[in-house]
């Protein structure tokens, strides 16, 4: 742990250090010897501001940029399907999830139960040996986890109240912050995907960029500025890591965004994320997409972009449409790489609502092991 300290002492000391250990853009993926990317539908874009907001002309403008690909490229696009949280000590959840053709599976972590002051972690803390245990079962099961290290918007010991962009609390949060991250990524010896907080621009599960006392832009700032400590921290623990982007669920917040990309944050991100709640096929649409042309604007055309929550909350009938035409739209547009599954209200927000018999698996689930074949890799 002194020598991680070390790392973060020359970070900030020599802010060049850092830009030695950017992440890659690495190659895209691709199909054959096309990138697979140049055969996306997408509503073309000249601004770093494009639209959240859905409008019907933003299917026609794709279903026209569809039709225009070359003929060499495919019109479907299979995706990875996941879910939160599952109990995975069920074997008929296993199952269930098999069926579903569920790959990705999302836990989290909070620090402020675990993360001393000097960011070393409290190994015996039931949230870490937790993780552990779900990174362990997932793996032995055939499945890929992923974690989220966030917070309940509490913050751990010797963590001062957020004091600015160029703040001294701020600047201690984010070295502890990545000192801890380091920590994480040795202890979690098995585990690839690292996502660092959740639903960062709304500010419920963190404190520490901001929120509601700084503008969005200026989070945007402070979220590059922990990016910049915390992932050649990372990185340099185990380089095969990937960090994912704390996803974004409010489609207002491209001040955000643009933040992000202005204090140099978009080289360490691999996986952009957005969180899809509501009307899910409009909202996948509208928000998707503009995420999608932002990272084009800014250069990151080849990076996935994954959706580690969705949901539909409307309730009643509507439900098996909506999950039947988010997926279906995902399929024949390829906006997110990934669809993590976070739960549908018919249920009490579960999917597996009898757990641990989960014998009686939700509406969407049921929805997800009749079809998933069909669109799933």
């Amino acid at each position: 742990m002194r020598w991680i300290m070390l790392l973060i002492a020359l970070m900030i000391s020599f802010g060049a250090f850092a830009d030695m250990l950017l992440v890659g853009a690495g190659s895209p993926p691709t199909t054959g010897s096309s990138n697979i990317y140049a055969c996306y539908p997408r509503i073309a874009t000249t601004v770093g501001t494009p639209s959240d907001d859905f409008v019907s002309s933003d299917i026609t403008a794709l279903d026209a940029s569809l039709a225009a690909l070359p003929g060499s490229c495919t019109k479907t696009y299979p995706m990875w399907n996941g879910i939160n949280s599952p109990d995975l000590t069920n074997g008929a959840t296993n199952t269930s999830m098999k069926s579903a053709r569920m790959k990705y599976i999302r836990s989290g972590i909070e620090w402020e139960h675990n993360c001393n002051s000097d960011g070393s972690i409290d190994t015996t803390d039931g949230d870490y040996t937790g993780s552990l245990a779900f990174i362990a079962k997932a793996n032995s099961n055939g499945f890929i986890p992923h974690i989220v290290i966030s917070s309940g918007g509490i913050n751990p010991p010797g963590i001062g109240a957020y004091d600015g962009v160029n703040g001294t609390n701020t600047a201690h949060a984010y070295a502890v912050f990545a000192t801890y991250a380091a920590n994480l990524v040795s202890g979690y010896a098995n585990n690839t995907y690292f996502e660092l907080w959740n639903e960062v621009e709304l500010g419920k599960f963190t404190r520490i960029f901001g929120d509601g006392v700084d503008t969005e832009y200026n989070q945007g700032l402070n979220y590059a500025h922990m990016l910049k400590l915390a992932v050649p921290a990372m990185k340099a623990v185990r380089s095969s890591i990937k960090i994912i982007l704390g996803g974004l669920s409010d489609p207002d917040h491209m001040d955000f965004i643009n933040g992000i990309y202005d204090g140099g944050g978009g080289p360490y991100i691999d996986i952009w994320n957005i969180h899809i709640y509501g009307t899910i096929e409009d909202r996948l649409v509208g928000f998707g997409t503009m995420v999608r042309q932002a990272m084009e604007f800014h250069g990151d055309t080849y990076k996935p972009l994954w959706c580690t929550e969705w949901g539909n909350i409307s309730g009643g009938s509507t439900q098996a449409t909506a999950i039947t035409n988010f997926v279906q739209r995902n399929y024949t547009y390829g906006i997110c790489d990934v669809l993590e599954v976070y739960a549908y209200n018919d249920d009490g927000w579960s999917m597996f609502p009898n757990q641990p018999s989960s014998n009686n698996p939700s509406q969407a689930m049921q929805w997800m092991m009749t079809n998933a074949a069909a669109y799933f890799h």
